[in-house]
């Protein structure tokens, strides 16, 4: 580089060293870049917020809107108030990205949105971010014109004021995270719904000792919301619907004799102003016992409608009854162990067959590891009774043993004439922990049977591993409850 080149490039330096310190002594210009407050949405949160409302003939139950929340670049030296406008060219391209062929959404109509309520979001002085949300509302009054089930609310956000106190930055717009969508889910169709199974089983049970159980069931629904409006569930029976029962769940219920069904008492359910579940729910009852005769299965389908307290009714889905019939002592339904365990004493095994020694029956009560009254054959099936000793009041019994297949309980006061409690196969014990963490089980009967001899015959499971195991082929436990 030459002598010249080097002044020349020095001059310019120069030059330009001046032109910077002739600037203005005006604070407000030494920011560097926008001198702006940006406010914008939080973008740590969806621009897309969903609420759901419920337009029913009861009124309106919901957010018909959303609530957002605003930031400001800078911490505010004046009240700053952000608004929003409704921006209707917007919907298209949010149905073009978010709609479906069944999931349409739609602009407010323009009842809906003439009355849409706009409460702004307010950031106070020495903050950066709102303490009250951006909220954009359809009033309830104004929600009852929303009868299609998706609404979209675009809007983009609109700064109310552009006081800016003593600061340097005057608030403006953000250029992205300014525009929002608050969708309105109508759920009304989903207002009522259906609590606990609609279709239940009532078991009329007979037995030597008496009939049990019954005609008792109760259906149940509720509301997602509720102001103070009651509302009635009725109920009537609609054997039509027999058939197409049986041919979607493969079953033969029939319909019920006429001199039955008309005694049965069929009563609507109820819910009370303020609530949200019926109580009472629909109900069917057996005042008189008429269906206790009962020999088989059937069904009793119920056709329901929800009413609302200006009349308006909606048809619910239909509920059924199911009434089963049938021969035995053991409870398929029991949750409880029921009686007192017997402890062995002054019981004795009689009629043993060639598997089972009754001399050393008492093995069974000797406690822990111990405990096990040993088979002493290879037969599939075997029998004992026991005597206790004196009439007692057999609530319910269990054998434990790792080769059980099922058995068959016999029970006689005086060893002449019997009684069958049933057979094991196809039903479940109760079984519970006592304090000390041993298992209890118990197969839970109906009703106590007064007896003094109690009869096992039982069907071995010889394909088990257990069966070629010395130690574990014997019966294990010996459980008889009573009260």
């Amino acid at each position: 580089m030459n002598i010249r080149n080097i002044l020349t490039l020095g001059c310019g330096l120069l030059a330009g060293l001046t032109a910077l310190t002739g600037c203005s002594d005006d604070e407000s210009y030494d920011v560097v870049g926008s001198s702006a407050n940006r406010i914008f949405l939080n973008p740590y949160e969806p621009a897309t917020q969903e609420n759901q409302i419920y337009n029913t003939p009861a009124g309106v139950f919901g957010l018909a809107g959303g609530a957002f929340n605003v930031k400001a670049q800078y911490a505010t030296n004046a009240t700053i108030t952000v608004g929003a406008e409704v921006d209707n060219s917007l919907v298209e391209a949010f149905n073009a990205k978010n709609g479906t062929e069944t999931k349409v959404y739609h602009a407010l109509p323009e009842q809906a949105l003439s009355a849409l309520q706009v409460t702004p979001a307010v950031i106070r002085p020495g903050q950066s971010v709102g303490d009250t949300t951006l909220i954009v509302n359809v009033p309830t009054e104004a929600a009852a014109s929303l009868t299609e089930e998706y609404y979209v609310v675009p809007f983009r956000l609109k700064v109310e004021n552009v006081d800016k106190g003593d600061s340097p930055y005057t608030p403006q717009l953000r250029d992205t995270f300014t525009t929002a969508y608050a969708v309105i889910h109508n759920a009304g169709s989903d207002y009522v719904y259906t609590v606990g199974s609609f279709t239940q089983i009532n078991a009329i049970v007979n037995t030597p000792v008496g009939v049990f159980g019954g005609v008792d069931a109760e259906f149940n629904v509720a509301v997602r919301a509720n102001g103070d409006a009651a509302f009635t569930v009725q109920a009537e029976a609609d054997n039509s619907l027999i058939a197409s029962y049986n041919q979607e769940h493969n079953t033969s219920y029939q319909q019920l004799p006429a001199d039955v069904a008309s005694k049965l008492q069929i009563t609507d359910g109820k819910i009370d102003a303020g609530k949200l579940q019926t109580s009472p729910g629909v109900k069917v009852t057996d005042p008189t016992g008429a269906a206790k005769n009962l020999q088989g299965s059937y069904l009793l389908p119920l056709k329901l409608n929800f009413v609302y307290p200006n009349g308006t009714k909606a048809e619910l889905p239909a509920a059924y009854l199911i009434i089963e019939t049938k021969n035995s002592f053991i409870k398929d339904d029991a949750s409880e162990l029921k009686g007192a365990k017997g402890n062995g004493e002054g019981w004795r095994a009689i009629d043993c067959s060639a598997d089972f020694n009754p001399a050393t029956f008492g093995s069974l009560f000797a406690g822990g590891w111990n405990s096990r009254w040993a088979l002493e054959g290879d037969e599939d099936t075997g029998h004992f009774t026991v005597d206790l000793g004196a009439e007692k009041n057999l609530a319910g019994f269990y054998l434990d043993s790792y080769v059980l297949g099922n058995y068959n309980v016999d029970v006689s006061t005086d060893n002449q004439t019997w009684t069958s409690l049933g057979n094991t196969d196809g039903h479940q014990p109760v079984s519970k922990y006592d304090e000390n963490w041993n298992q209890q089980s118990e197969y839970v009967l109906y009703g106590s049977v007064r007896c003094r001899y109690v009869r096992f015959s039982i069907n071995f499971d010889t394909s088990g591993w257990a069966w070629g195991y010395g130690y574990y082929k014997a019966i294990s436990g010996l459980s008889l409850y009573f009260e």
